[in-house]
């Protein structure tokens, strides 16, 4: 029943010229866009939250539904009669929305909008059709207009529709109950892995539910999310532009996302041309709302209301949040040949800065992003040449394995985090108290633990974590923490002491700590890159004998580029980089080794954890991890073999 729902506009006779299917031939105005199943490819930023689609799986499918109401001819004072910002907002809006990839937007307008039609579009349309999806829909509801303040101020409101009289007015037909509209929310997002409501009105905090404060909540984009963004609290106005260009509501969102400050990059840094390329872009719903937020109280004169956001749906089943596609060009800047190896650094011009122009309304210059002169001279210079070679293209990368290029290992690729399905978290006896179980449930497949350093150091929490890790049944690995200057053979013995030769272990991890200069000051004097790349195999070769798997390394840009060359290929490479500086995170070592795991932050929050935790990200698919578990070769540069069909 469900399935012929998802293709009923496949197998019927269209009443639309566009190909939609609405229960009432009448509504074939009211979408603005419609996309025929099958006709676009998803893009892989909106399709990798969804995970791999098994047989019969409808397609992903992304729905809006907008009302925008700009005359109000009954109201008694003639300025508030004609919305003269909502009316400029709409092809906004709508062109917003297709940047965003919506398959249908529907638009209803000024007399259009009913209690009736606003009903009828939920029950008879998306509910039905967002139900039959299956959980594979996105939904955005947006609502542009004059708010109906409560007649009660234990009541939430609502929205004004076009024939409203004025604020008293308590004619059920000129106005949509915000309880009600929070209904008809809350049942889309049961059967959506993200929903988002933008209210733009008045008094439309009416709408929202308990606020249960979490940042995580509003970021993290890998698990379903429902939320609602209110213009302002149920008893107070909505900010608004006194020359009426634009809703401060609508346009404030829209250019945090065009123009967002820190927005979160797949990129790629090709070591054999030294040039950084930045691609697919993505900026997350709490992030606008706090660049919003932010950006209002530096506004001087009156204390203008923040932007409110709450769940949709307050559930536990609700743990993520909507997050923004931002479509541009891929930028593409050029790094200077030379590297500082002495201090692990660039030198290079490519740095992001705010940019003081105001395209994007009056708090613009606190969220746009740019790059300086010297570095757009650069990308000028280069964009041509590397688009024709075919190293990056507009819309996503070729050949891209998750770290790397299909016959192109020189080129490492860092996508947004939670693209990637296999993740894990790294431990040590600062963690104090972890509840695995909880951290197992929050999808973490694997634990690397702090086990030893050095010839003598074991961390005491180790072989308990260990313990309490494999019984919430999540695979394990140990890591050692490797000493410039004690010999090989005693760090060996301290690890043989500690760490098991457990078949079903992950890989053991040499921590690599350096910073240009070993990190420890007590062993600054032992930094000849040299005899540390010598000491390093000797340690790798003892590590492989006696576990019978290659070990990885775990280390940082500066220590991959002052101390990692060709000869390191053979084994895994585990690089901890969470800069927001793209220079920083780049890996230009002179070997072809891309990543094998990323340690992408050091701030992460889970459930069963009461301090911030590192968390890792796995580069491929479940074959590949396997591969990366049995310890025999090195599963990213592997995965770069196959060269992409042409």
């Amino acid at each position: 029943m469900a399935a012929a729902l998802v293709h009923a506009d496949a197998s019927m006779a269209a009443p639309c010229a566009s190909g939609a299917s609405p229960p009432k031939s009448e509504w074939c105005d009211y979408f603005v866009e419609y996309v025929p199943r099958g006709q676009r490819a998803v893009d892989p930023r909106i399709s990798s939250r969804f995970g791999d689609a098994a047989p019969g799986d409808p397609d992903i499918r992304s729905f809006a539904f907008v009302i925008s109401i700009s005359k109000y001819d009954n109201l008694i004072d003639p300025k508030d009669r004609n919305l003269t910002g909502v009316r400029n907002d709409l092809p906004n809006i709508i062109s917003f929305l297709k940047e965003q990839q919506f398959d249908e937007i529907i638009v209803l307008k000024d007399d259009q909008v009913t209690p009736e039609t606003i009903r009828d579009v939920f029950d008879l349309y998306l509910i039905k059709q967002i139900r039959a999806n299956q959980g594979r829909a996105r939904f955005l509801f947006a609502y542009d207009g004059h708010g109906a303040p409560p007649s009660d101020p234990s009541l939430p409101g609502g929205l004004a529709l076009s024939s409203i009289i004025g604020a008293q007015d308590s004619n059920p037909d000129h106005s949509f109950p915000l309880d009600e509209l929070a209904l008809k929310l809350k049942t889309i997002a049961t059967f959506s892995l993200q929903s988002l409501a933008l209210l733009g009105s008045c008094y439309s905090g009416g709408v929202l539910f308990p606020y249960r404060s979490s940042n995580y909540d509003t970021t993290y984009s890998l698990r379903p999310g429902a939320h609602v963004v209110a213009a302002a609290r149920k008893d107070e106005l909505a900010i608004s532009y006194p020359d009426g260009r634009a809703t401060f509501f609508f346009d404030s969102i829209i250019s945090a996302v065009r123009q967002s400050k820190q927005p979160e990059y797949t990129f790629s840094f090709d070591t054999t041309a030294d040039t950084v390329v930045l691609n697919n872009a993505i900026v997350r719903l709490g992030d606008v709302v706090n660049a919003i937020n932010d950006a209002l109280e530096k506004l001087q004169g009156q204390p203008y209301p923040r932007l409110r956001i709450a769940e949709m749906a307050p559930n536990k089943n609700f743990e993520g949040a909507f997050f923004f596609l931002i479509n541009q060009a891929p930028t593409i800047a050029r790094v200077a040949n030379q590297l500082d190896t002495a201090h692990g650094g660039f030198r290079s011009g490519y740095r992001g800065r705010a940019n003081g122009n105001s395209a994007g309304g009056a708090f613009g210059k606190y969220l746009k992003f740019d790059l300086d002169p010297k570095s757009m001279a650069a990308i000028e210079k280069t964009r041509s040449e590397l688009v024709r070679s075919a190293i990056v293209k507009p819309a996503s990368i070729d050949g891209n394995t998750g770290s790397s290029i299909k016959g192109k290992p020189a080129i490492v690729i860092f996508n947004v985090p939670e693209t990637y399905r296999i993740r894990g978290v790294d431990l040590s006896q600062d963690n104090g108290k972890v509840d695995f179980r909880k951290l197992r449930d929050n999808d973490i497949r694997f634990v690397y633990l702090h086990a030893t350093q050095g010839a003598g150091l074991v961390d005491p929490a180790f072989r308990s974590y260990r313990e309490q890790a494999a019984k919430a049944g999540l695979l394990t690995g140990a890591y050692h923490v490797f000493s410039f200057c004690q010999p090989v053979a005693d760090q060996m013995a301290n690890l043989k002491e500690v760490i098991p030769a457990d078949p079903a272990a992950l890989p053991v991890a040499i921590d690599v700590e350096w910073v240009g200069r070993p990190a420890l000051k007590s062993e600054e004097t032992c930094n000849a890159p040299g005899d540390i790349r010598a000491r390093l195999h000797d340690l790798a070769d003892e590590i492989q004998r006696y576990t019978g798997k290659l070990p990885i390394f775990y280390a940082a840009p500066q220590a991959i580029r002052g101390l990692f060359d060709a000869s390191f290929d053979r084994y895994s490479l585990w690089i901890a980089s969470y800069s927001a500086d793209v220079a920083n995170k780049a890996v230009p070592s002179r070997s072809s080794n891309p990543w094998t795991l990323w340690q992408f932050t050091d701030r992460a929050q889970f459930p069963g954890t009461k301090k911030p935790v590192d968390l890792n990200a796995f580069f491929g698919n479940e074959a590949q991890f396997e591969a990366f578990r049995e310890g025999r070769s090195n599963a990213a540069l592997a995965a770069t073999r196959t060269r992409p069909r042409r």
